[in-house]
């Protein structure tokens, strides 16, 4: 019996030991950060300003990129992989469409600096909206989340007012990702980021529209299936095929932007 017992507490204790690694290290599986100095200069095509919002506990970087005779903004929150240095370049359809745009990275990312929490980085979020409404009205403003940024949209749209929301590859709830990564493990308890887009997408008042691809390696196409349910009004596309990085190059693609952005 005491073997079985000391077998027992050495699975008890490996177990639990998995749980704190996961805990103590899901920043770094959420979050794979990438750094810039702060005097590295960009190379973009086409003017851009450098924007800094001082936080209480950071500060935070972003790019205001400018098209020709702007109707208006979209304020767009990127993935969780690479900073504005490799991002900028998502500008491009937007300014086709005269929108001017504005990206922030996140904290630990490219410029960025600060403490990570998640309500930290949605203050953050906030901040940038509100610095791009000095520029424009809620009318003239969309909001654009991609992956990992789809959250961060979706809780500024509960938030704040928006012409329309656009959700690239979004997550019903980030806590829910990870579940599905690691059914074995009380994930959600452990969650420091659960960020339930859900509930915050319950309480946005503008259009949403939202599109993934069936074959999503990232977020599984269920993410916007349960979406779909929990939101009648909005406007879902979903691309047969598609995965979780190649979906502006469906013809489904342009029609849905398109839409979003009038």
């Amino acid at each position: 019996m005491r073997p079985m017992l000391w077998m027992f507490l050495f699975l008890l204790l490996g177990y639990a030991g998995i749980c704190l690694i996961m805990y103590l290290g899901q920043e770094v599986m959420i979050f794979p950060t990438g750094t810039l100095p702060e005097e590295y200069a960009f190379s973009i095509d086409g003017p851009y300003e450098e924007v800094w919002l001082d936080r209480p506990d950071g500060r935070v970087h972003g790019l205001y990129l400018r098209a020709p005779q702007a109707r208006g903004a979209v304020l767009y929150f990127h993935g969780n992989g690479g900073h504005l240095a490799e991002w900028a370049e998502v500008a491009a359809p937007f300014h086709a469409r005269s929108l001017d745009v504005f990206m922030i990275d996140y904290r630990g990312y490219g410029k960025s600096r600060g403490r990570r929490s998640q309500a930290t980085m949605l203050a953050d979020a906030l901040a940038a909206y509100d610095w791009l409404a000095e520029r424009w009205v809620a009318s003239d403003i969309r909001l654009y989340g991609r992956s990992l940024g789809s959250g961060f949209a979706a809780y500024v749209a509960a938030e704040r007012p928006a012409r329309h929301l656009l959700l690239e590859t979004p997550y019903y709830a980030l806590a829910d990702v990870a579940a599905g990564r690691f059914p074995w493990l009380p994930v959600r308890p452990l969650m420091r980021f659960p960020m339930p887009s859900h509930r915050w997408l319950e309480a946005v008042d503008c259009p949403i529209r939202w599109i993934h691809g069936d074959r999503d390696e990232v977020i599984p196409v269920a993410h916007a299936r349960r979406l779909r349910a929990l939101l009648p009004a909005g406007t879902y596309v979903e691309v047969p095929g598609g995965h979780h990085n190649d979906l502006a190059t469906y013809p489904a693609f342009a029609p849905w932007l398109e839409a979003g952005l009038k």
